[in-house]
């Protein structure tokens, strides 16, 4: 660490400095600043301490006198015992101060919900191998691992990722003329077609690997074999799949929505786990913070995408689970409490008053905007408000 004694730069900078026209302004600048670095004396910065347990050292060093002991008579049982004695009760110290310290950390926490490390520490508990540091490390380890060059392997990495290939053109047909064979293909290529344009014209593709052809079909219908209707992708055809994703939509082509519901499932217990890592009756974190947690990892998730699909009763009675054992868990209740009485509290709002309020919500921002009241004209819905008429602002004279 560099420190400059300005007291001392003050009493020798007049001295050094002269009268004269300034001719040569590097020069002149050049003066005082030799005088600073005259005046700089580096310290050794000091290391990172922390204070450390009393109770601690008291039994490392017990523990260190006993050794020297031993080491002289180590055929001594009594010894031996006394060394094994002051490990085990040294292990569950370190085991308490480190209870201790996570809660210190816990409740920290508490409140600060609106600070950016806050949720960075939560993130990383709640999902360790997603963050930023575990996929460094991995394209590291790719990285060394890989036997390719530099060039290489970006080649080889942008034909596993990048759809590069050409695409192929179909063959003519050949036979007597048919008019509804030779006509176009069916609204799905025309779409399929729309958006590969749009993507290529802002510099990107549709990869045909990734993408998948879904056909839904109304509950109880068998589906169709063979199948007869193929889209293509650059000349790739699509293949048949049964479940899809769609900006995080899981659609699947049965009518069910088992995947969706499976997702969800995952991160309200991942959830519920980083709850009982965080908090206790006696330290960690607040039930006001807990419940935000519980808004902002599993509500919201639920909200981004189960009004946009239709539920059976059963799929319904499991969110509805998920969502009581959620709340359970931030207020520190047993799983065998009652849900009536968890209900009646009011603490949170169920699946029907969750959908319809994002539901309004939607409407209300669509019948704000011109575009907006379009798309609920196509999709003939009403909207919600009159159109708000903007008002010129007067200027002062």
């Amino acid at each position: 660490m560099e420190v400059v004694d300005w007291d001392r730069f003050r009493s020798i900078c007049p001295s050094n400095s002269s009268s004269s026209a300034i001719t040569d302004l590097s020069a002149w600048t050049e003066t005082p600043l030799a005088d600073v670095r005259t005046d700089t004396s580096t310290i050794p910065a000091a290391p990172h301490s922390t204070t450390a347990d009393s109770r601690l050292l008291h039994l490392w060093e017990a523990y260190h006198a006993v050794h020297r002991r031993w080491q002289t008579q180590k055929h001594n049982l009594r010894l031996r015992l006394h060394l094994a004695g002051l490990a085990s009760e040294m292990e569950e110290h370190c085991s308490s101060l480190l209870r201790q310290q996570w809660g210190q950390t816990c409740e920290r926490m508490a409140g600060n919900l609106g600070l950016r490390d806050t949720w960075s520490l939560l993130r990383v508990l709640l999902d360790p191998t997603h963050t930023k540091a575990s996929q460094r490390k991995d394209i590291y380890h790719l990285l060394h691992s890989s036997l390719l060059t530099d060039t290489e392997f970006l080649a080889a990495l942008q034909d596993r990722c990048l759809c590069t290939d050409p695409s192929t053109p179909f063959p003519a047909s050949t036979g007597s003329p048919n008019p509804d064979l030779d006509a176009n293909i069916s609204l799905g290529e025309a779409g399929v077609d729309t958006v590969t344009t749009d993507a290529r014209a802002i510099g990107l593709s549709c990869s045909p690997t990734k993408s998948g052809l879904l056909l839904l079909l109304p509950r109880g219908m068998a589906p169709l074999s063979p199948f007869p209707l193929t889209v293509s992708v650059d000349g790739t055809p699509l293949p048949l799949v049964s479940t899809l994703r769609t900006l995080g939509l899981f659609l699947q082509s049965n009518g069910k929505h088992t995947t969706l519901i499976t997702q969800l499932s995952n991160t309200a217990h991942q959830t519920m786990r980083l709850i009982h890592r965080i908090a206790n009756r006696h330290h960690g974190m607040r039930e006001h913070d807990l419940r935000r947690l519980v808004q902002a990892f599993i509500i919201s998730r639920f909200v981004y995408s189960l009004p946009y699909v239709f539920l059976s009763r059963t799929e319904e009675d499991k969110v509805s689970s998920l969502i009581h054992q959620a709340y359970k868990s931030a207020l520190s209740l047993p799983t065998s409490t009652s849900t009536a009485r968890l209900l009646s509290m009011g603490v949170h709002n169920s699946l029907t008053e969750l959908t319809e309020a994002h539901r309004t919500a939607q409407l209300l921002r669509l019948s704000r905007t011109r575009p907006g009241r379009a798309l609920l004209s196509t999709f003939k819905l009403s909207p919600l408000m009159p159109l708000p008429t903007s008002f010129p602002t007067s200027r002062p004279s």
